[in-house]
Formats: structure tokens, C-alpha cells, sequence
């Protein structure tokens, strides 16, 4: 063989290494998303959206924004529901949401739980002077994002709805029984 030859079959294999590595990256589960967590980032972040489910299997990760987080994990229960969880920049949960993307539009009027019941009660404490929250829920009907209702000292309830960063955008009297 000529040495034109040889460098010649070295780069043809060179080539073919490259392709069927980038192939087996796009089959990867979360290949295709460059955002996708990996290595430690991922250990510590799935420890942290586990221990706010209770358990289950992690089934996505990326890097978001939203609701000021840095990282969101999707965690898939035992019983087949989803739970976005997002942490921010030192793990800590800012949000765990049912996920429901794959449901339509049908968020409103559930629920809601952990740290983003605890975010959203705390700014509508804040806004109404205290009181206690008697109910809560995701709220997309109202341009906001949730709703809070709060029973005041006196007995009186007001509701009061926030936007995806826990601002307040509508504090209104409760008038459903």
C-alpha cells in the first residue's frame, strides 16, 4: 500500500468514528437537548427533585429559567404522574408543578404543592398583612398563574393571584362558598 493510501483509509475511519459517536449521543436519552444536565450536576439535582417527590424515576433534565430556577427535573411517580421540580443554582427547590404537557391546557383549579404552595402563601401573606391560607390552586383563567386564598382575622376571605415569579397581580374579595 502507498502512503497516500493509508492516510487515506485513516481518515475514512477517523470519519466513521466521528459519525457513529455523534449517532449513539442523539440516541441517548436527552441527546438531542443540549440543555440536558449531565454528570454531577445531575446526581445532585436528581437527589434534590427525589427528595421533594418522595421518590420515583428521573425521566428528563435541563437547564430553565422559569419561576427562577436554574435546573428542572422531571420525575415520573410510580404511579405514572409527572412532577417538574426546579431547583435553583445551589439545588435548593423553588418549584415542583404536576407536569402536564402532554394533558392539553388543563392546569387550572389544582392544587398546589410544596415549595411553590410555600413561595405563593408567603407573598400573599406578605400582601394581605397576614391571615391564613384556606386554599390554593393553579390559576390560568385570570392572566395569572396561581391563586391563594386567604382568610383574614375577621373572617373575611380575599383571593389573591400571582404570576409565575410570585408577584402579585389581583388581591379580590372571595365571594364563592
Amino acid at each position: 500500500m502507498t502512503k497516500f493510501k493509508k492516510t487515506l483509509l485513516i481518515v475514512a475511519g477517523l470519519v466513521a468514528l466521528a459519525l457513529g459517536g455523534a449517532a449513539l449521543a442523539g440516541a441517548a436519552p436527552g441527546g438531542d437537548n443540549e440543555n440536558a444536565l449531565t454528570g454531577s450536576t445531575l446526581d445532585r439535582a436528581s437527589k434534590a427533585a427525589l427528595a421533594e417527590t418522595g421518590g420515583g424515576r428521573v425521566t428528563g433534565s435541563e437547564r430553565d429559567s422559569e419561576n427562577g430556577a436554574t435546573y428542572e427535573v422531571e420525575v415520573t411517580k410510580d404511579g405514572g404522574g409527572q412532577v417538574d421540580v426546579r431547583l435553583d443554582d445551589q439545588f435548593k427547590v423553588v418549584a415542583a408543578e404536576p407536569d402536564h404537557e402532554d394533558a392539553g391546557d388543563d392546569t387550572a383549579d389544582q392544587p398546589l404543592t410544596g415549595a411553590t404552595l410555600d413561595r405563593a402563601s408567603k407573598a400573599a401573606l406578605a400582601k394581605t398583612g397576614g391571615g391564613k391560607v384556606t386554599g390554593s390552586e393553579r390559576d390560568t383563567e385570570h392572566g395569572a398563574t396561581y391563586e391563594i386564598e386567604v382568610t383574614k382575622a375577621d373572617g373575611s376571605q380575599v383571593d389573591v393571584r400571582l404570576d409565575d415569579q410570585f408577584k402579585v397581580v389581583a388581591v379580590e374579595p372571595d365571594h364563592e362558598d
